[in-house]
């Protein structure tokens, strides 16, 4: 997960970002049994920070904490990403990216890193789901990366809108089209 907790996320939009996370890590839980699904979290406003740089089992999912960090900047979230994506060392997972913002990018161009992490990912299966959030939300910058996914993009690389009242649904139409497999 890549969730936004800028300043504009305070209140009622950061309420309903914590329930559809919570929504889908509990659906994921029941859903992956014991074949060992992960999860890494990176929280970003101007900066991002790593909340699970390991790839942990859905069962020890952390609670999100709400930062107010200021601005948005989408390149060092996706840095992040990248740290956790290679913190699979045994390149045993299926990597899955959902991006979330209410915003827009303020930082440096995202494009070199969603590029670098689709060349090194997409041979595994790289799944990436974007996700504008409210009336604020960028979906021209989350539609430029997934354009940057380039094979099989119809299943690999999406960005849905969400309206204040939605993230849930949104999440759980995300989660229901994650078909993860292991790969070797």
């Amino acid at each position: 997960f890549i969730l936004d907790d800028s300043g504009s996320m305070t209140g009622d939009p950061w309420n309903e970002l914590n329930n559809a996370y919570t929504t889908f890590v509990n659906k994921r839980k029941v859903a992956t049994g014991t074949n060992n699904e992960r999860i890494s979290i990176c929280m970003f406003g101007a900066d991002c920070k790593i909340i699970e740089p390991k790839i942990i089992p859905w069962s020890n999912a952390p609670a999100l904490n709400f930062r107010r960090s200021p601005g948005t900047d989408f390149f060092s979230a996706l840095q992040g990403a990248l740290t956790c994506l290679n913190a699979d060392t045994k390149n045993t997972y299926t990597p899955v990216i959902v991006f979330m913002t209410d915003g827009g990018n303020g930082g440096q161009d995202p494009i070199p890193i969603v590029k670098q992490i689709e060349t090194k990912y997409k041979d595994k299966g790289l799944m990436s789901k974007y996700v504008s959030f409210g009336p604020n939300a960028n979906t021209a910058s989350l539609n430029a990366m997934a354009n940057e996914c380039t094979s099989d993009k119809a299943r690999r690389a999406t960005v849905s809108h969400a309206n204040i009242g939605e993230l849930t649904q949104i999440f759980m139409e995300i989660e229901n089209s994650c078909v993860i497999a292991e790969y070797n």
